[in-house]
């Protein structure tokens, strides 16, 4: 009965975001504006091989305790032209007392880009959560031989690399693996180069 309300609260509060002034909450579309500038170069986030349809992007609900902490998880499949299969894996874990007050929180996929989004804006984490994602399917033609691909967090328009146990590509197969990404708040987040 308990999992029941939560979710009943969880669903109330993500039809209330979509009321609000949060743009986009059920999906948020690649743009130019994506692709911006850190103070050291120019960052370019890794596109989908395809858009993802706004209808099969379910925003991820967690509820995240200051005794307990939490997790939000989604996974997403979709077929590209000719067949290939692209899917993603991703979670964020948050540890006990990494919070302040206990709270729901919303994971979104990007429709165009590698990237996330955490709602509500604001929440600052006491210790920083742990991002884990795993793509496959994707194609890396666009990435310069020798580029560096990392996990960025969008900041008033620049993008600030974010430190991660590892973030791994292998473009025979199509596939980006990212461990531990140290998210200390939520923003928008996103794979790039």
């Amino acid at each position: 009965m308990k999992v029941a309300g939560i979710a009943v609260i969880g669903a109330s509060l993500l039809l209330l975001m979509s009321c609000s002034g949060i743009e986009n909450p059920t999906g948020v579309p690649a743009s130019p504006a994506v692709e911006q500038s850190t103070a050291q170069h120019s960052v370019h986030l890794i596109s989908l091989p395809e858009r993802l349809s706004l209808e099969r992007i379910q925003p991820a609900i967690g509820f995240f305790t200051v005794q307990t902490g939490g997790q939000i998880h989604t996974e997403y499949s979709y077929r590209v032209r000719g067949g290939k299969s692209v899917t993603g894996d991703v979670s964020l874990d948050v540890d006990p007392k990494a919070v302040d007050h206990d709270t729901f929180a919303f994971m979104v996929v990007n429709d165009g880009k590698l990237a996330i989004d955490f709602y509500p804006e604001g929440i600052q984490f006491g210790r920083p959560a742990h991002l884990n994602a795993h793509f496959t399917g994707l194609d890396f033609s666009d990435v310069p031989a020798g580029a560096v691909v990392q996990l960025y967090y969008g900041n008033d328009g620049a993008w600030e690399p974010v430190p991660a146990e590892s973030v791994t590509i292998n473009a025979a197969t199509g596939e980006l693996v990212c461990v531990n990404g140290l998210i200390s708040h939520f923003s928008r987040y996103g794979f790039g180069f």
